[in-house]
């Protein structure tokens, strides 16, 4: 069953936060994943929310989601993430 990632991110360094998206690409879909969806956001229809951006990926399982946040290779980029941004990441099993 596919698995999905979401990030919601406030940025606090656009151009860290590029270096982050240009390194953590290649590596996600090298674990299967693929983007659905990212940018920033739009709008806010109900509650609150400081997040700035969001991104929506698809893994083809939860064993895949959580081979690519636990890689050697992702952990490296986690300091440039936190310098990027605040990230809160979510998952979602199914469809």
């Amino acid at each position: 069953m596919p698995a999905h990632l979401i990030a919601i991110a406030r940025i606090k360094d656009p151009e860290k936060h590029q270096e982050y998206v240009t390194l953590s690409g290649p590596l996600i879909k090298a674990a299967g994943g693929e983007l659905l969806a990212a940018g920033p956001v739009a709008e806010t229809l109900v509650g609150t929310s400081d997040a700035s951006a969001l991104a929506a990926i698809r893994f083809p399982d939860a064993q895949a989601l959580q081979d690519w946040y636990d890689s050697d290779a992702y952990q490296a980029l986690v300091p440039i993430r936190d310098a990027a941004a605040e990230m809160t990441f979510l998952t979602l099993a199914g469809e």
